[in-house]
């Protein structure tokens, strides 16, 4: 098994109001893999009902050395659904070395 990671990180605005007991927590995964189908999937800690910005991020291990892949998050709350576009890296070829890979806010769930 390799020891080739990546940390993918990417900011969120659950778009709920912490005073409105109809809108629940903002749950979601980071969708991954070799193409646009990817695959795989990583699941992401509820984020509580708010307006403000909040970072998530996750850890992936054992990827295969020198290889692209494509990523993205996918949120949901009882307000709707939200998919961020999608992102390609690159493994590198140092096993001591990940890329960090972020983007800009996701779609704001409404």
């Amino acid at each position: 098994m390799s020891k080739h990671g990546a940390k993918l990180s990417i900011p969120v605005i659950p778009n709920g109001d912490l005073n409105d007991p109809g809108v629940d927590f903002t749950t979601g995964k980071f969708e991954y893999g070799e193409t646009t189908d990817y695959g795989s999937e990583v699941e992401i800690d509820p984020i509580p009902a708010g307006r403000d910005e909040v970072q998530v991020e996750t850890v992936l291990a054992d990827l295969k050395p020198e290889t692209e892949y494509h990523w993205r998050i996918v949120v949901n709350n009882n307000e709707g659904h939200a998919e961020s576009d999608d992102v390609v890296f690159t493994t590198l070829k140092d096993e001591n070395m990940a890329p960090v890979v972020g983007i800009g806010v996701t779609s704001d769930i409404s």
